[in-house]
């Protein structure tokens, strides 16, 4: 992914708003499931994707001390997947095929965007691990999925 065309804070800004769609989807996601163990893990998810947004709002204040981070109408064009998905009812692991694909590309934006600015080496380390951790909430997602389809969960009604 090339991303040497945006300015630190239209990365930072969209990662931060990345991470707040992605706990609004598990957080979602976990109210509608009708599984324990499931609900728990995406509950995890939820938590994890929270975490990753106030390190995220942490290093935005660190570089633009004078700025309120905002992120509610953010208008930029760093290509980061938008999971969308209408009012309906749904298969659970259609919706966990989107959330992986989108997992896999958040963690390749985070590894992409680490070497574009060297001499930002506390950027570079959060950005290291932000990857790792987004890969592993792929793989988490994907046993998740295959759970799924091993126990034939019913679909769910989406918002």
């Amino acid at each position: 992914m090339d991303l040497q065309e945006y300015s630190i804070k239209d990365l930072l800004l969209t990662a931060i708003k990345s991470e707040e769609d992605n706990y609004q989807l598990y957080s979602t996601l976990n109210y509608r499931v009708g599984d324990e163990a499931l609900a728990s893990k995406l509950d995890f998810l939820s938590n994890e994707e929270v975490k990753h947004k106030t390190m995220l709002e942490q290093m935005f204040s660190k570089h633009y001390p004078d700025e309120k981070v905002e992120v509610n109408d953010i208008a930029t064009d760093v290509p980061l997947p938008m999971i969308e998905i209408a009012p309906g009812y749904y298969p659970v692991g259609d919706i966990l095929s989107q959330v992986m694909e989108a997992e896999l590309v958040t963690a390749d934006f985070y590894s992409s965007w680490k070497d574009i600015y060297p001499d930002e080496d506390e950027l570079k380390v959060l950005l290291d691990n932000l990857s790792g951790w987004e890969m592993s909430h792929y793989k988490l997602v994907k046993q998740l999925k295959e759970s799924i389809k091993k126990n034939k969960m019913e679909k769910i009604q989406w918002p």
